[in-house]
């Protein structure tokens, strides 16, 4: 109990607004505010949440049986057992991820919904179609308020699509390919974002296509072809109505479907050259602080299974 000062009749515990008083006989009060535990708390969460998540990255940076699991990744929603043998599993072979005439065996990846047990779109000329899908081949627009038309860069599919052997000069098929896709609402942009372009066009300019995906394109992309392993597509689309919202759904696809490299328009090439991203590299992803894969820029092979994952999620 307490007097009318407030002062304590030991051994008690008075209590009042946000804070407990502990007090003892012939000693100063001690004030604890709740606040101060909350925020310690949190403090401990957070610190043993980034040491889970430093001794998982230690734990695959330190064994190399587990580096490349991508292989075994099948979709979770359509797993079946009794048509999934798992001692069948194999690595993915590079003769199956190049356009040719040969396909995967009907002995690797034989579960019918694993996107890479299906055999590679047919584009026979992806650059060809990319321009046509992007209406690069069209006459220019007119730009306003200052704005300046952003015109495509595109280079011929043994050059995107094709490495030379330094050995026998021949044309060695890249997994990524030379393929660089930027989405913007329309070609016209500001200075600033026109002098990014250029510098993606000095460093990789050589060997890379570089696409401008406008709206128009995106919806064309999205809308006007079939989609046997995403038939929630339209259905989903139709309910967004924010573009952004729309461009994280085709950035996946587009990647998914053509392969090469997304890239937000306000990322620049820094140290990225032509060469960063080599022959056999099935995906490449920047890391963010968190040890995650970053989703404003990123490439991978066509049919990637990551792509896939990430447009059912996104989904």
């Amino acid at each position: 109990k307490c007097d009318m000062n407030m002062t304590p009749l030991p051994p008690v515990v008075c209590t009042h607004e946000r804070s407990t008083r502990y007090h003892w006989p012939n000693r100063r009060s001690m004030t604890i505010p709740s606040r101060s535990f909350i925020k310690i708390g949190l403090a401990v969460t957070v610190a043993y949440n980034f040491a889970w998540i430093y001794r998982q990255h230690a734990k695959l940076l330190a064994d190399p049986g587990i580096s490349n699991v991508d292989h075994l990744m099948i979709s979770p929603d359509q797993f079946d057992t009794t048509l999934y043998n798992s001692t069948s599993i194999s690595s993915s072979s590079s003769s199956s991820r190049v356009k040719s005439t040969t396909t995967s065996s009907s002995s690797d990846y034989s579960h019918p919904n694993d996107p890479r047990g299906k055999s590679l779109p047919l584009h026979p000329t992806p650059n060809y179609e990319l321009q046509h899908l992007v209406s690069s081949h069209t006459p220019q627009y007119t730009c306003s308020n200052g704005l300046i038309y952003i015109q495509d860069h595109i280079l011929p599919d043994n050059i995107t699509h094709y490495d030379i052997s330094n050995n026998t000069e021949q044309l060695i098929p890249r997994k990524i390919p030379r393929l660089l896709h930027f989405t913007s609402k329309s070609r016209c942009m500001t200075q600033s974002f026109a002098n990014n372009l250029q510098l993606w066009k000095d460093a990789l300019g050589s060997k890379y296509s570089i696409y401008i995906h406008d709206d128009a394109a995106i919806d064309k992309f999205i809308y006007h072809r079939q989609w046997a392993e995403f038939p929630e597509l339209q259905e989903v689309m139709s309910c967004i109505t924010a573009g952004a919202a729309k461009a994280d759904v085709w950035r996946y696809l587009m990647i998914w479907e053509y392969g090469g490299i997304y890239s937000d328009m306000d990322s620049a090439p820094n140290k990225f050259d032509v060469d960063s991203i080599r022959t056999e590299d099935d995906a490449w992803f920047p890391l963010e602080m968190l040890g995650i894969p970053a989703q404003y820029w990123f490439a991978a092979s066509p049919r990637h299974p990551i792509m896939y994952f990430s447009a059912k999620s996104a989904l």
